[in-house]
C-alpha cells in the first residue's frame, strides 16, 4: 500500500480543464466498483459459492425499477458471471441476502465518511455514494491482502508507523481469494492480455460522469478514474471502453519492468473444489445429468442440493404426468420458478419442463417445492402518494407446475391470476398480511406496512 505512481490531473497548468484540481481526492460515484465486496461478504456469510445460480429478471422495489447497464435481462446466471458482467439485478439480489448492515459496516470500517445507512438503501450497491480514487485503491488493496484493510502510505516513515497499528480484517482470506479469482476471469480490455489472469473491475456512474477501472497486477493495485472535474456528463465515459484500456496500458508497462500479474493461491486456505449441478449451481441431486466445478469454503458455504432437476413419472400413452402412486416412465425435467419461465416464454426459449398432471389425478404438494413472495417486500416501507394511487406489484416465485396464484390482503381477495401474468394491488394505509396461494395449495405471506404521506 505504498503509493508508487499518482497522476491527479491530465495537466496541472491547464486552466481550461481545471487542471489544478486533484481528481484522485474528489469524491465521485463509483458505479459498479463496490460489487466485488457485496459478493465477498456473501461468500463469507455462506450465502453463495461462485457457481451459485442467481436471477437476472425484471425487478420492482416499490416504485423503483432497477435496470442493468445494457437494459436487458438474461435469466439464470452464476454469481461469477454476474460479477464479471457487472449485472445490476443479480448484485441487488446478493445484497439483499446479506446480514443487515454488513456492506455499510465494511465501508465504515474502511474509513469512508458516510451518511446514515437509511440515506443510501440499495443505492449503496450501484454507486449511490461519494468515494475518492484513493479510497477505491484502499478497498481493492484488501482483496490482494487476504482481506486485511490498510491505508495508503506516501512516506516511508508513515508506512513504518502504520505497520505498528492493528490491521483491520474486513474479509476472510478465502473470500478475498475467491473474489480475486472471479474477477480474474473478467475479459481484458486489450486482447493481448487474454492469456493473463488479472483481477479487474470496471465502473460507470449514472449519467456517464465517471469511468473507472480498478484491479490487482501482481502485488500492485491499479486504479483509473476518468471524468470532468466540473461533473459534466459525457456519453463516452464508459469504464470498459476508456478506463479499461488505460488500466491495461499501465499493467503492460509494469509487466515490462518485471511485475508478474498472476497471484498464485495462498497455501493453507480453507478451500476445496466440488462438483455442482451445471444448471442450478447447487450440490448435484440424483436427477442432475451435467456437473461442473466450483470453489467451496468448508463449514461456511451453502450445502443445498439441486431441486431444479426432478424425476417425474409420465404416462407413456398420454404423455401427461402420472398420478401419484401410478406406474409410469421415469423422466427428468427442469422445474423452474414461474418468473424464470415467464422470461423463457417471452424470448421463445423452450425448456424441458414437466407436463401437467392427468385430469383424473388428485393433486399433491411436494415439500421440496415452495412459493416465495418477491413483491411486496416485508422490510420496505410503502407510502401513499398525494395525487395518484399507490400500485404495488404482486410478484411470487412459484414452481413451474403451478397454473394460478390467488393474492390476499388480510382475508380480502386482491386478484386471481395466471402465474405468468402481471398483477398489482392498489394499496391503502394500514398494516396487512399479504398472502399468495397457488392452485396446488402452496402459500407464502409477508407483513406489509403502508403509510399515508402525513404520517
Amino acid at each position: 500500500m505504498k503509493v508508487r505512481a499518482y497522476v491527479g490531473s491530465a495537466g496541472y497548468t491547464d486552466a481550461s480543464i481545471s487542471g489544478y484540481v486533484n481528481g484522485l481526492q474528489a469524491e465521485r460515484s463509483p458505479g459498479s466498483l463496490l460489487k466485488p465486496f457485496v459478493y465477498g461478504l456473501a461468500l463469507d456469510q455462506g450465502k453463495i459459492i461462485p457457481q451459485s445460480m442467481l436471477s437476472d429478471l425484471p425487478l420492482r422495489l416499490a416504485s423503483y425499477r432497477p435496470e442493468n447497464f445494457e437494459r436487458n435481462f438474461i435469466g439464470p446466471i452464476s454469481a461469477e458471471h454476474a460479477l464479471i458482467r457487472s449485472r445490476n439485478i443479480p448484485a441487488l439480489q446478493v445484497f439483499r441476502m446479506l446480514d443487515d448492515s454488513s456492506l455499510y459496516s465494511l465501508l465504515r470500517a474502511a474509513d469512508l465518511s458516510l451518511e446514515p445507512e437509511d440515506y443510501y438503501g440499495i443505492a449503496l450497491v450501484l454507486g449511490g455514494l461519494g468515494i475518492s480514487t484513493e479510497q477505491i485503491a484502499e478497498l481493492y488493496g484488501l482483496l490482494g491482502s487476504s482481506g486485511t484493510f490498510t491505508k495508503l502510505s506516501y512516506l516511508e516513515e508513515q508506512k513504518e508507523r502504520e505497520l505498528k497499528e492493528r490491521p483491520v480484517k474486513l474479509l476472510s482470506p478465502e473470500a478475498a481469494y475467491l473474489v480475486r479469482d472471479m474477477l480474474s476471469r473478467n475479459p481484458p480490455a486489450l486482447g493481448r492480455f487474454r492469456s493473463r489472469h488479472i483481477p479487474w473491475k470496471t465502473g460507470t456512474s449514472y449519467g456517464s460522469k465517471d469511468a473507472w477501472a480498478a484491479g490487482i497486477v501482481g502485488r500492485f493495485v491499479v486504479v483509473v478514474w476518468l471524468g470532468d472535474f466540473r461533473g459534466a456528463s459525457n456519453p463516452n465515459l464508459v469504464g470498459r471502453d476508456f478506463a479499461g484500456p488505460l488500466f491495461f496500458s499501465a499493467a503492460d508497462r509494469m509487466m515490462s519492468r518485471g511485475v508478474i500479474p498472476e497471484t498464485p493461491m495462498t497455501p493453507g486456505l480453507n478451500l476445496k473444489k466440488i462438483e455442482v449441478c451445471a444448471l442450478s449451481g447447487a450440490l448435484p441431486g440424483p436427477a442432475c445429468t451435467h456437473e461442473r466445478e466450483s470453489w467451496f469454503i468448508p463449514g461456511v458455504s451453502p450445502i443445498e442440493h439441486c431441486t431444479l432437476h426432478q424425476s417425474v413419472r409420465v404416462d407413456p400413452v398420454s404423455g401427461e404426468r402420472a398420478c401419484p402412486g401410478e406406474e409410469g416412465e421415469e423422466r427428468v425435467f427442469e422445474v423452474w420458478p414461474s418468473e424464470m419461465q415467464k422470461l423463457f416464454t417471452r424470448v421463445g426459449l423452450k425448456r424441458n419442463t414437466p407436463p401437467p398432471y392427468k385430469k383424473s389425478c388428485g393433486l399433491s404438494v411436494s415439500a421440496s417445492q415452495k412459493i416465495s413472495i418477491l413483491s411486496p417486500e416485508e422490510h420496505l416501507e410503502y407510502y401513499l402518494e398525494e395525487h395518484r394511487p399507490l400500485e404495488i406489484s404482486l410478484v411470487a416465485s412459484v414452481p413451474g407446475d403451478a397454473d394460478t396464484v390467488t393474492w390476499f390482503a388480510n382475508d380480502e381477495v386482491i386478484v386471481h391470476q395466471q402465474t405468468l401474468q402481471p398483477a398489482h394491488w392498489t394499496a391503502r394505509a394500514g398494516t396487512f398480511t399479504v398472502r399468495a396461494v397457488d392452485n396446488l395449495g402452496r402459500s407464502a405471506s409477508v407483513r406489509v406496512r403502508v403509510h399515508s404521506r402525513a404520517s
